[in-house]
């Protein structure tokens, strides 16, 4: 085999793993959520009472200073379709440890690392989200993701000559700022930072 075709068949076996890390994480995201499904915290309870407020159109209650409604916003389809609160904020917990996955993920990409520490960083990812993602109901992994998101998107070289990457990346920050208000702040410093880096 000439050099080349070997790097390709490398190359090949670690987006088979990588591949492999993203089923081994939701698949472990999936059995730590319902094997902690009666775990709450007390954000938990406001966040759902959020989301129940919302589903139902009771806005005078919706709207409220506890700050952080997109994660109270994923609840909604749940509720709608009848799932209990509980089981719908578990279940936007999952979204979110998605989000955090996808997001760490893309990032890492973006800086240009090689596709191994991508591998080792998604094995390391879908080994310690079903932990953290099974603890609490709160918006952090969700922010996080977002903010890699954001970040990630701000890293590529033509984030300040292609309007659509630089759209892209202020929208992703605005929705970091919907799940957890300390992202708009971050995200106008960063966002300035890396404009005059690059």
């Amino acid at each position: 085999m000439t050099p080349k075709q070997t790097e390709n068949v490398r190359e090949s076996k670690l987006r088979f793993w990588l591949r492999l890390s993203w089923v081994v994480a939701y698949a472990l995201m999936l059995v730590s959520m319902l094997n902690n499904l009666p775990r709450l915290n007390t954000d938990a309870i406001a966040y759902m009472r959020v989301a129940e407020y919302w589903s139902v159109g009771n806005f005078d209650f919706a709207v409220n200073g506890y700050w952080g409604p997109l994660l109270s916003w994923l609840m909604i389809p749940f509720l709608w379709l009848g799932v209990e609160p509980l089981l719908a904020g578990k279940l936007a917990m999952l979204i979110s440890g998605g989000v955090f996955f996808h997001g760490s993920l893309f990032l890492v990409r973006a800086v240009g690392l090689r596709l191994i520490d991508e591998l080792i960083v998604a094995w390391m990812l879908a080994l310690t989200i079903p932990g953290w993602m099974s603890d609490h109901l709160t918006p952090d992994l969700l922010v996080a993701g977002l903010m890699a998101f954001a970040l990630g998107q701000a890293m590529l070289p033509d984030w300040l000559t292609r309007r659509r990457r630089s759209v892209g990346s202020g929208a992703t920050w605005g929705l970091a700022y919907l799940a957890k208000a300390v992202a708009l702040p971050v995200g106008v410093v960063v966002s300035v930072l890396l404009a005059l880096c690059w």
